[in-house]
């Protein structure tokens, strides 16, 4: 069973969401609402680590498209090379600048098993 989770609403606005697969939570995003003139868009994502590569970060772009009722969620920013690779089909860049490799590998969940994120 797949499921949408929020865990924590952040001290900067920011809403942090974990998919869970069989209650292990598997992938994470921090998105923003109403960010320039977009529904909600994408700030933070990552997968835990054993899972990467199945399409759960996909899935949860999806799920949270859902919940805000858009064809993608918007991001403007820039990518890890996995990000670049897997991610791009599923956000929206509408007014963004065009779509480049600037960070390395990022890591925004302090505990998977907790749900804790490390930047709330």
């Amino acid at each position: 069973m797949k499921n949408l989770v929020l865990k924590h609403t952040g001290r900067d606005g920011g809403f942090h969401y974990f998919l869970k697969v069989d209650d292990v939570p598997v992938s994470y995003a921090k998105v923003y609402e109403n960010y320039k003139n977009h529904v909600v868009a994408l700030c933070d994502i990552e997968t835990r680590e054993g899972f990467r590569n199945h399409g759960y970060a996909g899935m949860l772009l999806n799920m949270i498209a859902d919940k805000y009722d858009v064809h993608k969620v918007y991001h403007g920013g820039g990518f890890t090379e996995d990000g670049y690779h897997h991610l791009q089909k599923y956000l929206d860049r509408t007014d963004a600048e065009p779509a480049k490799i600037s960070f390395e590998k990022m890591d925004f969940v302090e505990d998977w098993d907790n749900e804790l994120p490390k930047y709330i």
